[in-house]
């Protein structure tokens, strides 16, 4: 099943991810905005969802995986290069 696929990739690379039992709705942290600006996922508060349609295929989840570990980096990069401008 899809969903069950795509919380072991969020977990297999550290995002925590839940779902319900028998449900098609993935449940994981806020991704970075450039993530959100790319892909249809839903958002509250902290968490965010995607729903794993029958359409919905395990390269699109590889790919939204990886997108969202590109941008954290991207994010870890700019806050740790802010830093040490603040500290010069």
């Amino acid at each position: 099943e899809m969903a069950e696929y795509a919380v072991e990739r969020f977990q297999a690379v550290g995002i925590p991810a839940w779902r319900n039992p028998s449900s098609m709705t993935v449940v994981f942290p806020h991704p970075p905005q450039p993530v959100l600006n790319k892909w249809q996922i839903a958002v509250e508060g902290d968490d965010a969802h995607i729903i794993t349609m029958p359409h919905v295929r395990r390269e699109q989840i590889d790919q939204l995986v990886a997108d969202i570990i590109k941008a954290d980096i991207i994010k870890a990069d700019i806050e740790a290069a802010s830093q040490v401008e603040a500290a010069q």
